[in-house]
């Protein structure tokens, strides 16, 4: 057991080492920016929506703010029950590539009031921060809360988001600290795109707290990369022997999302210790699809492969363009509780004669203990002479 965690712990770290990559994005043009100073005490800020005004409001707000001046946009839940929706929302322009968001953010009533940015046709597909009542900023993803630091009710954080749209991801700064690196959006795999902004809380909570200062900008790196790449791998066949591991990589245009027919794609596989094991090209399986798949000549059982988690790295380019990466963790490694679905032939007729065997001589104990059983109560007669 501690053999595998390490081994898990080298892939994990040596994935880390193959994915790093240092590119200085360029501020390119504003998405969004307001910081509500200029609007009227007392109003909904110019541009956001109150979605169920029976169940909560926003409203500028002159007596707390950021900095030494200003104003800011107050957000209070009414309703302790069900009651609809209770989040507010503006919206932007379709945003396909990278991002920067940054914004001031505090708890009056904490109770899971959050900050998303997200898509209209996929709420609460995107990027996330939450206070979450046991006093601890977190983002949520994978159906599972990942904590980020403590925080105190009554105390602004500023908070930076540097967002990969094509890839899903986002680092999360908190006060100019890296708090979260590569973090996954809620609903991984399924954002496209993203185009609104919405901070609250659910109906059945009732947060209350108060944002300024927001800018949205969007990035463009200096190293140009044309398209995503999303690799999976089904995990069910490696629990089995006789079977082939299969691989497929989706490309598509990091722009339009639109699939990519005309990429060159590779993968690459490493072992358990991290040195690799192979390196081939990936074929599109079917013509206009921009899936490419590799599969393994032999099966599991054929290849003899050690026991443990691999690391799988997919790599897709256009031309002369600047690569996308995926990477994959896989285990061979069939469960305790999994019968090997094909036996060699040398155990089993070992173990089919220790099973005989065994059998055997137990049956001749029980024969013997029958006998002397049924001496003991007079059923055989055993005469002298016959």
């Amino acid at each position: 057991m501690l053999k595998k965690f390490i081994s898990a712990i080298v892939l994990v770290m040596f994935a880390s080492s193959i994915l790093a990559f240092n590119i200085k994005p360029a501020r390119c043009a504003t998405v969004f920016s307001q910081n509500f100073d200029g609007e009227t005490t007392g109003s909904i800020p110019q541009g956001w929506t109150v979605a169920n005004p029976s169940v909560c409001s926003l409203a500028i707000n002159d007596t707390v703010y950021h900095g030494t001046s200003g104003k800011s946009a107050r957000y209070a839940d009414m309703a302790s029950y069900p009651g609809g929706a209770a989040d507010v929302e503006a919206t932007f322009e379709d945003q396909h590539g990278y991002l920067t968001l940054s914004f001031a953010i505090m708890a009056e009533n904490p109770d899971y009031f959050m900050f998303y940015i997200d898509s209209i046709d996929g709420v609460y597909h995107g990027a996330n921060i939450y206070f979450v009542p046991d006093g601890y900023l977190a983002y949520y993803a994978e159906y599972r809360w990942h904590y980020l630091c403590p925080f105190s009710v009554g105390t602004w954080y500023n908070i930076k988001m540097t967002i990969d749209i094509p890839n899903n991801t986002y680092d999360i700064y908190v006060d100019d600290a890296l708090k979260a690196q590569g973090a996954h959006f809620r609903y991984f795999g399924q954002t496209t795109h993203l185009n609104r902004i919405n901070f609250g809380g659910n109906s059945w909570e009732m947060p209350i707290g108060f944002i300024d200062d927001i800018s949205i900008f969007k990035e463009e790196r200096k190293t140009p990369i044309t398209t995503v790449t999303t690799l999976t791998g089904s995990l069910d066949y490696l629990l089995q022997e006789d079977v082939r591991i299969r691989l497929d990589a989706l490309v598509k245009d990091v722009n339009t999302m639109a699939t990519v027919s005309n990429a060159t794609v590779t993968i690459e596989i490493y072992y358990p210790n991290g040195s690799l094991w192979t390196s081939a090209a990936m074929i599109e399986k079917l013509a206009d699809t921009g899936i490419y798949e590799w599969e393994s000549s032999q099966t599991i059982q054929q290849m003899n492969l050690e026991k443990g988690v691999y690391l799988a790295r997919t790599e897709a380019a256009v031309g002369d363009e600047s690569p996308s990466t995926d990477i994959l963790l896989f285990h061979i490694d069939p469960p305790a509780t999994t019968e090997p679905t094909s036996i060699p032939p040398e155990s089993y007729y070992i173990t089919l004669a220790i099973t005989l065997v065994a059998a055997t001589f137990l049956g001749t104990i029980l024969l013997r203990r029958h006998r002397k059983g049924l001496l003991r109560t007079g059923r055989i007669e055993i005469n002298a002479n016959p």
